[in-house]
């Protein structure tokens, strides 16, 4: 009985580990694709980093499947949520994801890279400030 005792706390220690100040890089990309929509806002930047990691050593056919797979199941997430929790989830993670980048500019970079700039032979045009 003491042996199933000690198994069982160790086991929920382990699973709060996970789920609650997780160390991300140690987990498999099917673990952070299962957590997708579920990270606690205060984790998110954490878990954000993380995938951008990941990402950035994928071609870029895995990359695109990897993060359709990540939209989706947040997505499934989400779809069960109310409204109002929703937004209030996001709002929540659009603060912790300020206050990282506020305190991180150099991390902030992966999460956030600079958009390319196009030239009139390379692309469209970056958009002309209104006359005045």
């Amino acid at each position: 009985m003491k042996k199933l005792l000690t198994l069982s706390v160790l086991g929920s220690l382990v699973l709060s580990g996970v789920l609650f100040g997780a160390d991300f890089e140690k987990q498999s990309n099917k673990d952070l694709l299962s957590l997708s929509g579920k990270v606690s806002p205060k984790d998110m930047p954490k878990y954000r980093l993380e995938i951008a990691k990941r990402i950035e050593n994928m071609s870029v056919k895995e990359a695109r499947e990897f993060e359709e797979s990540l939209r989706e199941q947040a997505q499934k997430v989400y779809d069960s949520m109310k409204v109002k929790e929703f937004r209030a989830y996001k709002h929540e993670v659009h603060k912790e994801m300020e206050r990282f980048c506020r305190d991180n500019k150099e991390e902030c970079k992966l999460l956030h890279p600079p958009k390319p700039i196009h030239d009139e032979h390379n692309g469209p045009k970056s958009p002309k400030p209104p006359k005045k």
